[in-house]
């Protein structure tokens, strides 16, 4: 016997519903995340290519920056892979970091200024 109404069609309407929820409560949290970090420009002053074997490194970039007055130096091991003479950072560089806005110490690296993405 033959149903009035096809369950396959149904089934995607709830996968379709379903998605639509997660996007709404993912936009949702990231927007609240967003009023809790500060973002500034920070000043390359030193790195450290770290060798991770058959000719690839990860970096150590050591920075500084200013808040509220004061000057203040962090680091930020960046994990991805690249070759020695294409390091993504140098020395002399300025890159936009952010922080959550209650702990100045767990900075991190978001772009080079002037580029899209690293």
């Amino acid at each position: 016997m033959r149903l009035p109404y096809s369950t396959r069609g149904m089934r995607h309407m709830h996968k379709f519903i379903v998605l639509i929820l997660i996007c709404f409560l993912v936009s949702c949290s990231t927007q609240e995340e967003r009023g809790k970090y500060e973002y500034r420009y920070a000043y390359v002053y030193n790195t450290k290519p770290m060798h991770w074997g058959h000719g690839y490194f990860k970096v150590l970039v050591h920075y500084r920056f200013k808040f509220k007055g004061d000057l203040h130096q962090g680091e930020y091991k960046w994990n991805k892979l690249s070759k020695v003479h294409m390091l993504p950072f140098q020395e002399g560089d300025s890159i936009l970091i952010k922080f959550p806005a209650d702990n100045i110490d767990k900075s991190e690296i978001i772009r080079k200024k002037g580029y899209n993405t690293l």
